[in-house]
């Protein structure tokens, strides 16, 4: 069996981040209805895209488009541990 410590996982996953920002992966943010019609978030790994506003947020990178970048004006993502999920609060909700 390997062993790794804190302090170097944490550097790994660092430095997996960053090569991913700097390959133009991050995180897409975008909002969808459901059914009942309530307002729900995606939170997925992609690529930036022409016309994405690229967000600094925490050192994470946000890709928003357009439409989705005025609903999240204002707002603020969180992870709900009881519901296992992410949710966004704010003007756009």
């Amino acid at each position: 069996m390997i062993d790794v410590t804190s302090n170097a996982a944490s550097l790994l996953k660092q430095k997996i981040l960053q090569s991913c920002f700097e390959a133009g992966i991050g995180y897409r943010l975008a909002f969808a209805r459901k059914e009942n019609g309530d307002q729900s978030i995606i939170l997925q790994l992609d690529q930036v895209r022409e016309g994405d506003a690229v967000l600094d947020l925490e050192g994470l990178k946000i890709f928003v488009d357009s439409d989705s970048l005025s609903q999240a004006a204002g707002g603020e993502i969180d992870y709900i541990n009881d519901a296992a999920s992410f949710i966004y609060q704010g003007s756009g909700s």
